[in-house]
């Protein structure tokens, strides 16, 4: 679906640059969800590329779960 739920780790390949939501079990840096660019995912970490161009590495235990993010349609 348009806002599928990525779990396997050949899900994360498939997407990897594609615009995802993280939601995390607590507060992480500040924010409890996330939203960017999925990156490098490794056994300890999630990279994301946030919508200010920051890199972040998440910690994997702190994530509850990701999903594709869908803006909707463009107009014009």
């Amino acid at each position: 679906g348009i806002e599928r739920q990525l779990k396997r780790e050949k899900d994360f390949r498939r997407f990897a640059g594609q615009k995802v939501r993280v939601a995390l079990f607590a507060p992480w840096q500040g924010e409890k969800n996330r939203v960017g660019s999925l990156g490098e995912v490794t056994s300890d970490s999630l990279g994301l590329v946030d919508e200010n161009g920051e890199s972040l590495k998440i910690p994997r235990e702190l994530i509850a779960r990701v999903n594709l993010y869908w803006d909707g349609y463009e107009e014009g």
